[in-house]
């Protein structure tokens, strides 16, 4: 007996620090992009007048979180996966489920003003408290949901299209920086959006994974 552990027991504690790793990463990342860029980058655009290609552009990208537009890229795409076709659309439809789930819950908790309707100049002004009305969910602007779907229909689409996976995540980024442009959402926010998007996506991966993920 030389004492060493076995195998199996240290790849599970590298896989345990790997999952503890990237969302202190994350998290560092969001903080420190909310705490240093989300106003100055808010307050450009507030106050300057993008040119019209720029500014149609940002409004192209973000019909890509639109219901409508997403119906219609999963029928193209499922026509093209013959018996495939389901599984995909299941696919996708948990992935919404589940980062529609987190971003609800970080909405319900947790009142963000929006940037165009802010009139303040300090960061921790934006957050106005914890659970907001029922009436106030659309003005809600942490995390940001449109970026999480996004996301999560990229890296679920990519999954099964990987010839298109870099149109698919320039679509993504796309649209949640055209988030931040027209106002809807601090950059921080889309941060966030994009880590729930892609964790729903990895968990989506996990689940219909043969054997759990195994």
């Amino acid at each position: 007996m030389d004492g060493r552990k076995p195998q199996g027991q240290k790849s599970g504690k590298r896989q345990w620090l790997h999952l503890a790793f990237w969302p202190a990463i994350v998290l560092a990342i969001w903080f420190v992009v909310m705490k240093f860029l989300d106003m100055p980058i808010a307050d450009f655009f507030k106050s300057h007048k993008l040119p019209d290609f720029v500014a149609g552009t940002a409004k192209f990208l973000d019909y890509y979180n639109d219901a409508v537009a997403l119906i219609l890229l999963t029928i193209s795409a499922s026509i093209s996966l013959g018996a495939d076709r389901w599984r995909m659309i299941g696919r996708l439809i948990l992935g919404l489920v589940i980062s529609g789930g987190l971003v609800g819950l970080g909405k319900v908790l947790i009142s963000r003003q929006r940037p165009r309707w802010f009139h303040g100049s300090q960061w921790q002004e934006t957050f106005t408290g914890f659970f907001p009305s029922w009436n106030d969910m659309k003005s809600q602007s942490f995390p940001s949901g449109d970026t999480a779907v996004a996301f999560v229909f990229s890296f679920i689409l990519a999954g099964y299209f990987p010839r298109h996976r870099y149109l698919l995540y320039f679509l993504a980024v796309g649209c949640a920086l055209s988030r931040v442009i027209r106002g809807y959402h601090y950059t921080s926010d889309i941060i966030l959006g994009a880590a729930v998007g892609y964790l729903a996506a990895r968990i989506v991966q996990y689940l219909c994974a043969p054997s759990g993920g195994k």
